[in-house]
């Protein structure tokens, strides 16, 4: 599915200095349209301190909602991020900056288990940016058409083990659009996508 990209707020991409940021509209709404970031932008750890960890006290939650929002945003652009309520394990929070957790977040996602517990997310192929690589994401290096792209993190691991709310691993969309549930501990690095929800006047 096409979609189509809006372009707001400034974060470094080709270099270090800050480049305006492209958005896939997800989906449009009756007085805002969900997006995500065309590109990955950036590389961080789901929980710097490492072990088992929700998205309510992560702190990737906190540098999106803080360290990012702050430097990629004009506060007149800021101004124009809802506030959004996200159901996750643990509890809900209210969030500016997120992360997709997929099929929850994506209208029309359908999940599908195959022998090696992968899962399906039906977008094109993410990018990494040169300023994500240098940061220490992942990429494919060989030639052809799939190199620089790379994997993102999502918000929760979509299917937990014994009711478990507090896994110490993250899930993560890989280079060729498949959903790993458990795909590295939560104090390594991965590839960041954010997400946002976009206030439109009437």
């Amino acid at each position: 599915m096409e979609r189509s990209l809006i372009t707001l707020g400034r974060w470094p991409q080709s270099g270090s200095q800050p480049e305006p940021i492209q958005w896939l509209v997800l989906a449009e709404e009756e007085n805002a349209l969900l997006c995500l970031s065309a590109a990955i932008l950036d590389c961080q750890p789901y929980h710097r301190e490492g072990g088992p960890a929700t998205w309510a006290g992560c702190s990737l939650r906190r540098w999106l909602n803080q360290d990012f929002f702050f430097a990629a945003f004009s506060p007149e652009e800021q101004k124009r991020l809802l506030p959004t309520r996200l159901e996750n394990p643990g509890r809900e929070t209210e969030d500016r900056v997120f992360l997709l957790a997929p099929p929850e977040d994506l209208p029309g996602f359908v999940p599908f288990q195959d022998p090696e517990d992968y899962y399906s997310f039906p977008e094109d192929r993410a990018m990494t940016t040169p300023y994500a690589r240098s940061r220490g994401c992942w990429f494919v290096e060989e030639e052809g058409p799939e190199q620089y792209r790379g994997s993102w993190c999502i918000r929760y691991p979509r299917y937990l083990d014994d009711g478990e709310t507090a896994p110490d691993y993250t899930s993560s969309v890989n280079f060729d659009g498949y959903i790993e549930a458990a795909a590295q501990d939560t104090g390594d690095l991965d590839g960041i996508r954010p997400a946002i929800r976009l206030f439109l006047p009437q």
